[in-house]
C-alpha cells in the first residue's frame, strides 16, 4: 500500500480554493491545459511512506496514534494563496504555502519521520513547507496567475490560520486520471 500523512483543510478552505482554481481556468487558457489537483484530494503532506505492506502500515497507524496522543493541536498561519514552487526541470507547482512561525510543523513531522523509520521508511531530512498543490505546470516560462485579477476575496486568507487538529493516513493509488487518496484513519491531536 502507497501510505502517506497528511493534514486536511477546513470544508471553507477547500471550498474557496476550488472557486479560486476555477476562476484561474476560466480566464487563462494556458493555466486551464495544465494538471489540477482535484479538490477532494487537497491535502497539507507531513510524511510520505512510500509502498508499504498492509500489516505494516496497520502497525505503523497504531504506533503513531499512540505517539500522536501526546501532541498537541497548533494553527498553521497562511502567508500566501498562490505561490510559485519550483520542481525539477521547467515544472511548477501553483499552491498555497504555510508559514511555521513556531516550529509545530516541524516537530509534528519528526515524530512521523521517527515512527516511519522505525518500519524502514527513509527519513526525510529536507525543511518542508508546508502546503496544498493545486496545479501542476510542465510549460517552461509560465507565469504563476496574479490572484488579484481574478475577482475578490483571495487576500481574505492571508492572516487567516489552518486549525492543525488531527493528522489524516491516507493510501495512494495512481490511476490514470491521476491520484486517488483514499482515508484510512484519522488520528485526533489532543487540546
Amino acid at each position: 500500500m502507497r501510505a502517506f500523512a497528511a493534514v486536511e483543510p477546513s470544508d471553507q478552505l477547500r471550498d474557496y480554493l476550488q472557486q479560486l482554481c476555477r476562476r484561474i481556468r476560466n480566464a487563462d487558457n494556458i493555466w486551464a491545459t495544465q494538471r489540477w489537483t482535484s479538490p477532494e484530494n487537497y491535502h497539507i503532506t507531513l510524511k510520505f511512506f512510500g509502498s508499504i505492506p498492509t500489516p505494516v502500515c496497520l502497525a505503523l497507524v497504531r504506533d503513531l496514534q499512540a505517539c500522536l496522543s501526546s501532541h498537541r493541536k497548533f494553527k498553521l498561519p497562511i502567508s500566501e494563496i498562490v505561490t510559485d514552487f519550483p520542481r525539477g526541470q521547467g515544472v511548477k507547482l501553483l499552491m498555497t504555502a504555510f508559514s511555521d512561525p513556531v516550529g509545530d510543523f516541524a516537530r509534528l513531522r519528526r515524530v512521523l519521520d521517527g515512527v516511519g523509520t522505525a518500519y524502514g521508511v527513509p527519513s526525510d531530512h529536507r525543511e518542508a513547507l508546508p502546503h496544498i498543490t493545486l496545479a501542476r505546470a510542465s510549460r517552461i516560462g509560465l507565469q504563476i496567475p496574479s490572484i488579484e485579477s481574478y475577482g475578490s476575496g483571495p487576500r481574505d486568507l492571508v492572516d487567516e490560520c489552518i486549525n492543525v487538529d488531527a493528522v489524516s493516513i491516507f493510501s495512494s493509488e495512481l490511476t490514470r486520471e491521476g491520484p486517488r487518496y483514499n482515508l484510512q484513519v484519522k488520528i485526533q491531536l489532543m487540546d
